[in-house]
């Protein structure tokens, strides 16, 4: 896998009650996605807030040319981009980051790379994960670091 060192904790979506971790901010997300539609004409068409399975929330952002799904993560401030389809909060295919994705990383948000994204899962490092976000990843076994990420383990 690449050079870009350890996952950071919270990255399965997993958090023990003890011991929260702080949730990504939706109004950065949020901002962001409406920084995009009046930058580009895109329209956001449909807002998703993360179901208590999922690691993720959803917002779709089309034109007449563009129909891109953003991913952003809810306890790692990482957003990732998706080709919309009518299902795209169980399954998607993962895209390159459009131009507009700096956007995201003004808000502090960061654009994830379609090469991180697709990368195997057994290469990670999970060096930094605690012991209940690595028995997660070993029980639902994810192929690449995406699926690792943008779940929706149960």
């Amino acid at each position: 896998m690449g050079d870009w060192g350890p996952l950071p904790v919270g990255v399965t979506g997993f958090s023990l009650a003890a011991r929260p971790l702080p949730k990504t901010d939706v109004r950065a997300f949020k901002s962001a996605c409406y920084a995009v539609t009046h930058a580009t004409g895109l329209r956001l068409t449909a807002f998703a807030e993360p179901e208590y399975w999922s690691s993720y929330r959803t917002a779709r952002l089309v034109s007449r040319t563009e129909d891109v799904s953003v991913l952003c993560h809810s306890l790692v401030p990482w957003v990732a981009f998706a080709a919309s389809t009518e299902n795209v909060r169980f399954r998607f295919e993962f895209v390159a980051p459009p131009a507009w994705a700096e956007h995201f990383g003004w808000a502090g948000l960061t654009p994830l790379s379609l090469e991180f994204l697709r990368a195997p899962a057994a290469e990670a490092d999970l060096s930094a994960l605690p012991g209940h976000e690595r028995r997660e990843i070993g029980y639902w076994k994810p192929d690449t670091v995406g699926e690792l990420a943008f779940n929706y383990w149960d």
